[in-house]
């Protein structure tokens, strides 16, 4: 007589339970294949300031060649923010840039997202596939219809392919915003829920290309 113990399976025993597979399935992804992302923490707090005030972002970021006291800057960190992570190197550990969700307006569905790479010289395509992850991340964890970006004209080269494929421009506020002696227009522009996921493969392709992951 066989007994139980003395039958062999080649298939591979599952030891995960169906309420750890729910869990799993509903856990947003926080990494690509090149980039993590990781909260933004107190400890953060002098590098981040330090970055965010240097000249190449100083005045394409917030604070458009201002420079706050560090406990404004520590207040205009947070101010209405949902969820800021900063896109970190898998293997280098190098930060990458910074991501944020704010304004969110959940009665009707939609918040305003943005993105800043510390290192403008770097075209690489990590800061993409760092955005992509948050993008997928924002629409996983709530129900947005669409993110707005807010980009002024001296920012708009950097998106301009992809609007009206991907992105809506939904505004347009003419000299707006006053930087280097003159006015620029600033753009509002909409990543609405369906376009982006028609569109985030081909994304995720070039964000992903082998030689940018060999780099």
């Amino acid at each position: 007589m066989t007994r139980a113990a003395d039958v062999v399976s080649d298939r591979p025993v599952n030891h995960t339970s169906p309420a750890d597979n729910d869990a799993a399935e509903a856990t947003p992804r926080l990494a690509g294949a090149r980039v993590l992302l990781r909260p933004v923490g107190p400890s953060d707090y002098e590098r981040l300031r330090v970055l965010e005030l240097a000249p190449q972002l100083l005045w394409r970021w917030r604070h458009t060649g201002a420079t706050p006291a560090p406990e404004q800057w520590l207040n205009s960190l947070w101010n209405g923010v949902t969820a800021q992570y900063l896109v970190i190197d898998h293997r280098t550990r190098e930060w990458i840039g910074i991501t944020s969700a704010y304004n969110a307006d959940m009665r009707n569905g939609h918040a305003a997202i943005a993105a800043a790479k510390f290192n403008q010289d770097d075209h690489g395509r990590r800061m993409l596939e760092g955005a992509i992850v948050f993008i997928d991340y924002v629409f996983a964890t709530w129900p947005f219809r669409k993110l707005y970006m807010e980009v002024p004209g001296y920012n708009i080269a950097q998106l301009r392919s992809g609007i009206g494929r991907l992105l809506a421009e939904e505004g347009r506020l003419v000299r707006h915003v006053w930087l280097n002696g003159r006015h620029w227009d600033l753009h509002v522009l909409a990543l609405h829920r369906d376009a982006w996921e028609s569109r985030r493969e081909q994304l995720v392709r070039v964000a992903t290309r082998s030689r940018e992951l060999d780099a």
